[in-house]
């Protein structure tokens, strides 16, 4: 039989058997194009010289065992493997068997069945490549179709549509995703947009549980600002707004109003709600998932999401205009600060994201805060916002005068000594911040060191001190919060 088209690399620590093989392989008409005593350090000659296959001693020296270079070989090139052993341990086998070998081959190999096994190999390989051609066109097409080119240049930065572990839907519901896909996949897209998906953090937790670990997730949706461009270029001027106005009602207020939501997803069943950019990727953030990339493609945003834990599972998300929001206060102890809400609904799981994107601006406000609302613009600028707070105030989570509340994520970016410092003392209604006016983070810190260290000789005395000069610029240099 001529093999001599069958580029074999043969690794395996024994000297002898690993001459053995080599002289068996050439005997049998195979290329031997490479051979190694270890799996480490090999990408550079499995480049060079392009082999077929892979004949693997599972017992191998070294930091990387038979099995796990398997799991690179198959992770990385995706090229058949042939196991070798002469060790028939069951749970050995067992292992082994996991990673998908073509062959598990005792010692010593004969070879009749060393040249049937590697046949046999490639000729599945051969066949699964033209199976994987054939449905990667069938994807590539159906995406074009669906999402169009721009969004296929998208997801081509990001996955590989020859791996079997990626899979393409086009589904509103979480029944689809658990039923058919296989738990532990690479890549997941959605080209269904999530307005008309129902119970839309059900879904996302699904997403999340068959996707392995730093799993890619794409979707894609209209959000409230695309839908407005929309619905006012699409009518005629006067009618256009009267329509957006209803259709806002309609489909973003009444589905989150306790009194209306039943009714809504009974006619509708959930489909064309309204979304605001801040709450879908505020929804990927609470079950487990980090946006790497947001696109405009054909009216709608296109977001790259990867896995990066378990879902926060919110039972109690809240819509309306009071909320919670979840601070550190004294000795560390979580506190729940009231305030009405001036950022769109899931924008506190964004903070972290807001940050990487735009740092901060002076003041020590995030740069650029997409998560604020219109009319939570308004009620930063009059204080209006603020108000709730006096509910913390007589519950005696805070006092009146005192270092802001603040989320686990900014109290990060204070040094840990500082914030052991000031988890002394209870966080106050009224913060230096309006005192003092500083411009930058460290200004800030060092506006709170300056009041707690007062506050520490003179609590009363302080206190007084920093309200009325904090009074004096909010009515007369018009000191606010952004």
């Amino acid at each position: 039989m001529e093999n001599f088209e069958k580029r074999v690399f043969v690794i395996d620590s024994d000297e002898v058997s690993l001459r053995t093989t080599t002289t068996l392989l050439e005997k049998s008409g195979f290329l031997v194009v490479a051979n190694s005593k270890t799996g480490e350090n090999i990408t550079e000659v499995i480049n060079e010289k392009k082999p077929d296959i892979f004949l693997l001693e599972i017992f191998l020296r070294g930091k990387m065992d038979g099995i796990e270079t398997a799991k690179m070989i198959k992770r990385k090139y995706k090229l058949p493997f042939i196991f070798l052993t002469s060790n028939e341990d069951y749970t050995t086998f067992l292992r082994a068997k996991q990673t998908g070998p073509s062959a598990y081959l005792t010692k010593p190999i004969e070879e009749k069945e060393l040249t049937s096994a590697i046949e046999t190999a490639i000729i599945n390989k051969n066949f699964e490549d033209k199976i994987i051609k054939t449905r990667k066109d069938t994807l590539l097409d159906l995406i074009i179709e669906t999402s169009g080119e721009r969004a296929l240049s998208l997801f081509n930065e990001y996955v590989d549509f020859e791996n079997p572990r990626t899979f393409v839907v086009s589904t509103s519901t979480k029944f689809n995703i658990d039923k058919f896909i296989n738990k532990e996949c690479e890549t997941i897209i959605n080209l269904k947009r999530v307005n008309d998906i129902k119970q839309l953090n059900k879904f996302f937790e699904s997403v999340n549980h068959k996707l392995d670990d730093n799993g890619i997730f794409i979707g894609c949706a209209e959000t409230k600002e695309l839908r407005k461009r929309r619905i006012l270029k699409k009518y005629i001027p006067v009618f256009n707004y009267f329509y957006y106005t209803l259709d806002f009602i309609l489909k973003r207020v009444f589905p989150k109003l306790p009194i209306t939501k039943s009714i809504y997803f009974f006619l509708t069943n959930g489909r064309n709600r309204v979304f605001s950019r801040p709450e879908v990727l505020g929804r990927l953030y609470s079950c487990g998932f980090k946006v790497h990339s947001e696109q405009y493609i054909n009216n709608h945003l296109f977001f790259v999401a990867e896995k990066v834990k378990e879902p926060s599972f919110d039972l109690h998300p809240s819509y309306g205009p009071l909320f919670s929001m979840k601070r550190v206060g004294k000795k560390g102890k979580t506190i729940y600060v009231k305030k009405f809400r001036t950022m769109h609904p899931y924008a506190e799981y964004l903070q972290e994201y807001v940050y990487e994107k735009n740092k901060l601006e002076e003041g020590g406000k995030f740069k650029n805060d997409f998560r604020i609302s219109t009319v939570g613009r308004i009620f930063r600028k009059f204080w209006i916002d603020e108000f709730p707070m006096f509910i913390n105030l007589f519950r005696g989570d805070i006092k009146l005068v005192g270092v802001r509340p603040l989320s686990e994520h900014y109290l990060s970016l204070y040094d840990e000594e500082f914030r052991n410092y000031r988890q002394k003392y209870k966080p106050g209604l009224v913060p230096p911040f309006y005192a003092d006016m500083p411009k930058t983070l460290e200004e800030i810190v060092d506006s709170e060191k300056k009041y707690l260290e007062l506050y520490e000789i003179k609590p009363f005395r302080t206190d007084i001190k920093y309200f009325f000069k904090a009074f004096y610029n909010i009515i007369f240099k018009n000191a606010r919060s952004r």
